[in-house]
């Protein structure tokens, strides 16, 4: 077991994953941490946006996910490319 007691630590938006790596170590999955209010940009932009997201935390110890609860409102079409951009990634 990690030095913290988990295996896992989900972070919200906030939170940089470079910080979030050094805050919780190499031997910790982090989650999160797309903001999901920017599933209401744009399809292009939400690709962009999580494309460098995906990018920022790199392929190991790592759980694609939204820093926080989905917002009712999000078009299902901007949920899609949201999981589309991350199943179709490569690092």
């Amino acid at each position: 077991m990690p030095a913290l007691g988990v295996a896992c630590l989900g972070i919200d938006w906030c939170i940089k994953p470079s910080f979030a790596r050094q805050m919780a170590g190499k031997d910790i999955t982090l989650q999160g941490n797309f903001d999901p209010a920017k599933l209401l940009a744009p399809i292009p932009v939400i690709k962009k946006e999580v494309s460098e997201m995906l990018q920022a935390f790199g392929k190991g110890r790592y759980v694609a996910n939204l820093g926080h609860g989905i917002l009712p409102h999000v078009p299902v079409d901007h949920a899609r490319a949201f999981v589309d951009t991350v199943k179709g990634y490569e690092f």
